[in-house]
């Protein structure tokens, strides 16, 4: 778990730095400068191309995962590897567009609303990025590198986007020039990340079609077409209450949404890392057929991010109502989804590992079944859901979908590997972010709403935070912990 902690460690500090920026972005300065409804046209042509990118990239970063430890080796410039995937994500662009372009009157059906058929074309780029830096991102990782592409995706792409928010700010320009501002702020770490990997060295054209022998082309190719429903599935599961609260509610409704379910997504944020890195190490695993390394890495992530999602989740409950006085009054239509937002990413972040450990075995299709069969549950859940409860129920919907996904999966590995990574420690921190909860909410609020957020927030760290640490409940936290206040001048004294 060494160089999963000291990557994910470094990945992480850029996430959170970008989630810094976009969350002084996203609850500070959007709904001051735009319109529900403009944020609403933003929203909804990031989630389509996010959408038809998940069959533009081909199930590439699936393959990747599963077979680039097959063809690792520097010194015949990993048989090739470079070239297919060159040739996946150039063949995913070309369909996409066609594609965006066939469906066009079809989509506009779907959102009649006259920003959006302005700025229609948008979604061309924005597609085209996300295919491109999902297949790249992929191909890095695999030398172990999730730095620079988190970098770029998390903490750039953020600060370029509130940059282009000053312009109209100062009326250097209007929110239609703005969506262009918006959609190079996307492009530019696509771009930035393919000259990286070219730079390094790891994107030689040389081919070795005799490596490629017929069993192995058509593993990749079976491996392939499972990943790109497999995608899909996911990418409807995670993104489809966005798409369908702007669709039966309207932009303006799924702009409140898509601002205040922010919240609800930074618990999960750590897991991003973590499972990039360990997806990595377990290809290689499975390949060696160490299945006690496999579980280790698997209970280790499981209990250290269900930790930290504890800890982020009673940073944001406790403060709910301190958090929507940061937003226009409109906003706190959106207090419940944030909860139930909260409360999908938890699920997320106890189930640690198992995705990467499903999709880099030889049971790799069973989670392309399992991931199917999610969504069913969440599009119905969300047409019974949000007629009737709006936002909330759009929330609530993808928490009952994640939770029971989460549960069978969980059965599903132990039924095959015997891997049960929960034990008493997931109990104790259960009971310790309760307890914490209570003695936190419950104490007399400040006069100033944030004065009461740092006072609030300081109690979660000290209270639950402290009590993991002294318990020694994971090994990883505190090792974590330590290399951080070692750091610190006087705490490195004393840690010693």
């Amino acid at each position: 778990m060494g160089v999963v902690i000291k990557q994910s460690l470094k990945a992480t500090i850029h996430i959170y730095a970008g989630v810094v920026i976009g969350f002084l972005t996203v609850v500070l300065v959007f709904p001051r400068i735009f319109s529900p409804g403009e944020i609403g046209l933003l929203n909804i042509l990031m989630q389509l191309s996010l959408l038809v990118s998940q069959f533009g990239i081909m199930g590439m970063p699936g393959i990747i995962t599963y077979y680039f430890s097959t063809f690792k080796d520097a010194g015949s410039n990993h048989h090739g590897f470079p070239v297919i995937v060159l040739i996946g994500t150039l063949l995913g662009c070309v369909l996409s567009v066609a594609f965006i372009f066939i469906f066009r009157s079809w989509l506009l059906s779907k959102y009649p609303n006259a920003l959006f058929e302005a700025h229609f074309i948008q979604l061309v780029p924005l597609t085209l990025a996300s295919i491109i830096y999902s297949n790249l991102d992929g191909y890095y990782k695999g030398f172990y590198n999730v730095v620079l592409a988190t970098f770029l995706k998390e903490t750039l792409q953020r600060v370029l986007i509130v940059a282009g928010t000053l312009f109209v700010a100062l009326k250097l320009c209007s929110f239609d020039t703005y969506v262009i501002l918006y959609t190079l702020a996307i492009v530019i770490p696509s771009v930035w990340l393919a000259v990286a990997i070219i730079r390094d060295g790891h994107m030689k054209m040389q081919t070795d079609w005799k490596f490629v022998t017929p069993s192995l082309r058509n593993g990749m190719l079976t491996v392939g077409i499972f990943n790109i429903v497999t995608s899909i599935s996911s990418y409807i599961n995670f993104g489809i209450d966005r798409i369908m609260v702007s669709s039966i509610s309207g932009l303006e409704a799924g702009g409140i949404y898509a601002t205040t379910i922010l919240f609800g997504t930074l618990v999960s944020i750590p897991s991003r890392t973590v499972r990039k890195i360990t997806s990595a190490l377990m290809g290689e695993y499975w390949l060696a057929n160490d299945t006690e390394k496999l579980y280790d890495i698997y209970k280790k992530s499981c209990v250290t991010l269900y930790i930290i999602g504890c800890l982020l989740f009673l940073g944001i409950w406790v403060n709910i109502d301190n958090i929507l006085k940061l937003l226009p009054p409109e906003y706190a239509a959106g207090k419940w989804a944030i909860f139930w937002g909260c409360m999908t990413s938890l699920t997320e972040m106890i189930a640690g590992a198992a995705g990467p450990l499903l999709s880099t075995s030889k049971k790799y299709k069973s989670q392309t079944v399992q991931t199917l069969i999610l969504l069913f549950v969440i599009l119905a859940a969300n047409w019974l859901l949000i007629p009737r409860l709006g936002m909330t129920g759009a929330a609530l919907a993808t928490t009952i979908g994640f939770f029971s996904f989460n549960v069978f999966r969980h059965f599903y590995i132990v039924y095959h590997w015997k891997m049960q990574p929960y034990g008493k420690d997931v109990a104790i921190v259960t009971l310790l972010a309760l307890a914490t909860f209570t003695l936190v909410y419950f104490i007399p609020r400040h006069f100033h709403f944030l004065i009461d957020t740092v006072i609030r927030g300081t109690l979660v760290v000290v209270v639950f935070g402290c009590s993991v640490f002294f318990l020694k409940i994971s090994t990883e936290v505190n090792n974590a912990v330590l290399a951080v206040l070692k750091k610190v001048p006087v705490m490195g004294k004393l840690w010693r």
